[in-house]
């Protein structure tokens, strides 16, 4: 990097020249700094072996101050102009800027729109098909440096010190740190060796705290072709190679074409297109995704949502680095600085700018606000981590002292009146509230008349104040807002409402309930709603703003360009057309532009045409003039044509001879000026051989032509009419036009224009349900051709009927209890009241639940009975807790909803107060429920023999109010393989199960199967409707179809005086009987038992008697069982012993 130049050419290097101090000199003509920085020896090709760029400082003044504006940009912060990529184009004909255009449209499409830069584009592109430039080209540019932009690629014309007719002093710039890297792919805008003047490119850099940190220009000519392939390899390095340094981008753009260092055009683009900055400053779009949102990249549906509105949000994110294919966005939901809610979406395919609408609500009262993140989990490294998030605070309505009646810009025809608020959704029983009401004859309601209002008692859901104005002036204007202070801490002031006092304005002869909203004051209106109106004494008229009228004379080709200026639109003479004579005709009121005329000046008729277009002017007209040099072979305007131009006011029009002679002239008069009421100048080229340009300019007052008023009315239940009063005179008028505001989305559709009857025009056929609001706008004009004067607007009178307002007192509930067991009833109570405009005819209550999102309705009524205006109502309602518990939170609180809403096509003058919320707690059964299996009536170990038809019986026992009724509740499992109760549509045979009525015992299964021989498994499931499960149940069993005596003994033995036989049984069926003989060893039958038997295992009593019923002796006996069944007999003998 190389601090100011000196010259290098002695005959450059002037003593007395302002700049003359030797720092780095320049090298060649013209001059280039490759030669600093390329070591090839002999050659003539200074490509950049390392980046080189000029700081063009001559004190140490201005070298501080470069220092000091390199390092302020590179500690910039994010910005949104780093996205931004600005392309001007110029061309004096037609051609050339087709031809510019095209190739500014190339590098766009190649480099800039598609990933990875992926930039925001902006054009500013010379467009002249007429032979004048029709918008402000100049303007165009200013602004768009001054909002910011990375990059600015200028293709076109130039003269040194310029970008055409675009902008010839950087100073006029006020970008302040918002500064680009400038490509100026024009010629000698570069320069660095000029001895008596800073150079256009140096100006962009030296300048400090503005204007440019880089400027790449041509020292010389710069040539098409070459020259765009130079401007098109800057922009590909940095876009696909992501080179951010401003010297690498011209070194790489120079060593690409040195292989064509042959080529003069080559040569000479190599040499000439060098850098003023400093090579190492990086442009500030990261390499890498840069995500940005700031604090107001956000729109809210509703500013002050209430309670269970769905509120939409709309982010709007950017990336201010390279493309990213993805990435996440996360909604934190925060109640009292706790999130409760999270919900995470991507965006897709992200280059600059992108929305998202999130929607949500809140469900209870506290300080909420949504935080919203980029990137939460860090993909992406990013320089910058502070501007990826915002929060913002969410200020609930509810909690809000919400004005009801009177309505905005009501009409007051009486002294008094009640206002009526819709109190803060606070429970005063356990918090501080007072409602306070201000109103006041200004704005700041700190005047002598002020009036306050407040109350710490109220119930129910309004709260109203009687007052008495103190000023009854007819249009008297009063102020109004509304505050609630919870617990000392203020919710804020209410937007301030108007009303207007006028008991003589409005309909005296209708009494129906329609009000009248009256406007007739300025401060009825915002900024808004007044397009090119002005507020006067008299009323509303037509705006007027002050005009710029601006002639130069001059050439015809870029910077030489002559130009009108007339209100900000720019009129050429440029690429060698409109020569000559050029005069424009524009309107003292309006300062329109009827006609712009060309004269070329040569012919003999040209003069007389020129008169001709004289002699169409009149008093209502402005006259501008110059002369764009030179025509070839001229001819001279006449002595009647300059006659005429004295009638405008000129002095010098005799100094006009020919137009080939590079003389200036500018003209600006009307008819009757005064030579002190008009510019007139003109200089003569052969003075002295200095073509000097020469301008006019004025500014006078114009009135506009066409103006807006906008008022929106609603909502309303049904519309009346309107009328509005007005002053008009012959050439003005005023008309109306009516636009519905669709209640789905707020869009104005137009019902009628052009409407100019001023006197109760009728609006009764408008369907108040599908536009609940209107907008009126009155259209205020002047005939352009025959009006002087304004028309008068003074005030509208719309009359409607309001609608009713019908809402549920949020703290009135009352309830049986408040924590319940699961299964058992409830009972609650809530009031609502009416507190709108009109009766309610018809309405529905609705009570329910929410689980997990899912509603469940507990009572519906329609209620058909009117509910009057400012009367309450009691609802009520009984329901059982039976499944509303989420299964699983064995303690879980309830959401109770009660929602009021009109029935059919009606309005509500609120639509966020429809419903109260109140909770309840239901406590699950925690207790495991009971079941008992038995086998043919008892119950069994594993490994038992049972008959291979049994009667299997399981109960089901609980004391859970929650009474099962289903037989998915109980299962039973043969062999792991689910045994249904249907089968094909049809009831299982082996398969039952019966509910008793029984809060305990529940459930009764029977289950009798056919059990094939073997091994069987048998399983028992059972749950209760909580949830619950019982142990389960297992049991292995045998079924063996022969009858078999297996395991015989009694117990005890040797007995005493009692004991048991127990044996196991097999068999295919139980057997028909079973007898045990007792014998002594000798023989002798002593004891006979006859006893029922079962397959699996048996126990049979003996009491140690004989069948005399005398106790047996000690000794030995034999017992035998002889067992019958199923054609089979089956014996077994065994021993016992009694001992006493």
């Amino acid at each position: 990097m190389s601090i100011r130049k000196s010259f290098s050419r002695s005959e450059k290097n002037i003593s007395g020249s302002l700049y003359y101090t030797n720092f780095v000199p320049t090298y060649g003509n013209p001059p280039t700094d490759g030669y600093f920085v390329n070591y090839n020896f002999g050659t003539f090709t200074y490509y950049h072996q390392i980046s080189v760029g000029r700081i063009p400082a001559y004190t140490v003044p201005e070298a501080q101050a470069s220092v000091d504006k390199i390092i302020a940009y590179d500690q910039l912060s994010p910005q949104v102009w780093w996205k931004k990529f600005l392309s001007i184009t110029g061309g004096g004909t037609r051609q050339e800027q087709q031809s510019f255009q095209g190739k500014s449209e190339l590098l766009i499409n190649s480099f800039i729109k598609p990933p990875p830069p992926s930039m925001n584009v902006e054009r500013i592109y010379r467009s002249d098909s007429a032979g004048y430039i029709t918008y402000n080209y100049k303007d165009s540019i200013k602004k768009e440096f001054d909002r910011g932009t990375q990059i600015v690629n200028f293709i076109g014309h130039a003269a040194a010190q310029d970008l055409e007719i675009g902008l010839e002093d950087p100073n006029t710039l006020n970008n302040g740190p918002r500064q680009p890297l400038v490509l100026s792919m024009t010629c000698f805008t570069g320069k660095t060796s000029e001895p008596n003047l800073r150079s256009f490119g140096e100006k962009f850099f030296i300048i400090p705290t503005k204007c440019a940190i880089g400027f790449v220009g041509t020292t010389g000519w710069s040539f098409s072709g070459i020259g765009d392939q130079f401007n098109g390899l800057m922009l590909k390095t940095f876009a696909q190679d992501s080179t951010r340094p401003i010297g690498e981008m011209v070194t790489y753009a120079s060593q690409q074409i040195s292989s064509d260092s042959l080529s003069f055009a080559s040569r000479n683009t190599i040499n000439c297109y060098n850098l003023i900055g400093d090579p190492a400053t990086k442009l500030k779009i990261s390499n890498t995704p840069e995500f940005d949102i700031r604090e107001n990249d956000y729109v809210l549906s509703n500013p002050f949502p209430a309670l269970r509105e769905t509120i939409a949000l709309s982010v709007y994110p950017r990336n201010l680095g390279t493309f990213a294919d993805s990435v996440k966005l996360r909604f934190n939901l925060k109640k009292e600085g706790v999130t409760i809610s999270r919900k995470d979406t991507l965006i897709r395919s992200f280059s600059y700018i992108d929305t998202l609408t999130h929607f949500f609500s809140v469900d209870s009262n506290g300080s909420y606000a949504m935080t919203v993140v980029i990137d939460p989990d860090r993909r992406f490294q990013q320089t910058f981590t502070n501007n990826d998030s915002i929060t913002i605070p969410l200020t609930l309505r509810n909690l809000s002292y919400t004005p009801i009646r009177p309505l905005n810009n009501a009409l007051l025809k009486s002294a008094s009146f009640r206002f009526t608020g819709l109190n803060p959704n606070i429970d005063v029983a356990t918090n501080n509230v007072k409602v306070i009401l201000q109103i006041d004859t200004t704005r700041l309601f700190n005047s002598p008349v002020s009036q306050t209002f407040n109350t710490s008692t109220f119930t129910g859901i309004s709260t109203g104040f009687d007052v008495n104005l103190p000023v009854t002036e007819t249009n008297t204007l009063y102020y109004l807002r509304t505050n609630a202070l919870i617990n000392n801490d203020s919710s804020g002031w209410s937007e301030t409402r108007n009303l207007i006092y006028n008991p003589g304005a409005g309909d005296e002869s209708v009494s129906d309930s329609a009000y009248t909203i009256y406007t007739a004051r300025r401060e009825q209106f915002g900024l808004q709603n007044l397009v090119n109106v002005r507020a006067t004494e008299n009323g509303f008229e037509l705006g007027s703003f002050t005009g710029n009228l601006y002639a130069k004379s001059y050439g015809s080709n870029g910077p030489e360009a002559s130009y009108f200026t007339i209100n900000n639109i720019n009129y050429y003479s440029d690429g060698g057309s409109n020569v000559g004579l050029n005069i424009a005709k524009i309107k003292k009121l309006t300062g329109q532009v009827p006609e712009i005329r060309h004269f070329r000046m040569n012919t003999a008729a040209s003069s007389d045409s020129v008169l001709a277009f004289l002699n169409t002017f009149d008093t209502t007209h402005y006259i501008m003039t110059y002369i764009a040099s030179y025509v070839p072979d001229s001819d001279s305007m006449r002595s009647n044509a300059k006659a005429k131009f004295r009638e405008f006011g000129s002095t010098q029009i005799d100094s006009v001879r020919r137009f080939d002679q590079f003389d200036t002239w500018v003209f600006f008069g009307y008819l009757g000026a005064q030579p002190g009421d008009a510019c007139d100048r003109f200089h003569r080229f052969t003075s002295n051989f200095v073509w000097t340009p020469l301008d006019c300019q004025l500014t006078p007052q114009f009135s506009q032509t066409l103006g807006t008023i906008t008022q929106t009315f609603g909502n309303a239940d049904a519309w009346r009419n309107f009328s509005w009063d007005q002053t008009l005179t012959p050439g003005n008028n005023i008309s109306f036009d009516i636009f519905g505001l669709s209640r789905d989305n707020n869009q104005p559709v137009a019902l009628a224009s052009g409407i100019t009857s001023n006197q109760f025009v009728s609006i009764d056929t408008i369907d108040s349900y599908a536009y609940p609001s209107i907008r009126l706008d009155a259209k205020l004009s002047i005939d352009t051709l025959n009006g002087q004067n304004s028309p008068v607007f003074k005030s509208t009178s719309v009359r409607y009927v309001p609608p009713a307002e019908i809402a549920p007192d949020n703290y009135s509930f009352t309830a049986s209890d408040t924590m319940v067991q699961e299964g058992d009833s409830l009972s609650f109570s809530v009031n609502y009241y009416n507190i709108g405009f009109k009766d309610v005819q018809q309405y529905v209550n609705k009570w329910y639940v929410k689980n997990q999102g899912i509603e469940t309705v507990l009572r519906t009524d329609t209620i058909s009975n009117a509910l009057m205006i400012d009367s309450g109502r009691t609802s009520s309602v009984s329901f059982s807790t039976s499944g509303l518990r989420d299964i699983k939170i064995k303690i879980d609180t309830m959401d109770l909803y009660f929602e009021t809403s009109l029935i059919g096509n009606a309005n509500e003058l609120f639509p966020f107060n429809n419903t109260a919320i109140t909770s309840f707690i239901v406590e699950g059964d925690t207790v495991n429920p009971l079941i008992e299996v038995t086998y043919d009536g008892k119950q069994i170990l594993n490994g038992d023999y049972v008959q291979k038809n049994p009667v299997i019986m399981l109960k089901f026992f609980d004391d859970s109010r929650m009474v099962i009724s289903d037989t998915s509740n109980v299962k039973v499992f043969l062999d792991n393989r689910y045994v249904p109760y249907v089968i094909n549509g049809m009831p299982n045979p082996e398969l039952e199960i019966e509910f008793p009525d029984n809060m305990f015992f529940q459930a009764l299964v029977t289950y009798k199967p056919n059990l094939a021989p073997g091994q069987r498994r048998l399983r028992f499931l059972a749950t209760d409707n909580t949830g619950n499960f019982a142990d389960s149940i297992v049991n292995t069993v045998v079924v063996n179809t022969d009858l078999s005596i297996i395991d015989i003994a009694n117990y005890p033995n040797p007995m005493k005086t009692e004991t048991n036989f127990m044996f196991n049984l097999s068999g295919e069926f139980n057997p028909t009987s079973c007898r045990v003989k007792i014998f002594t060893t000798a023989g002798r039958l002593i004891k006979t038992i006859d006893a029922p038997a079962n397959v699996g295992y048996n126990s049979i009593y003996w009491d140690g008697k004989d069948d005399d019923g005398d106790f047996i002796a000690n000794g030995t006996y034999l017992y035998k069982f002889i067992i019958q069944g199923n054609s089979q007999i089956e014996t077994s003998i065994q021993k016992l012993a009694v001992l006493r």
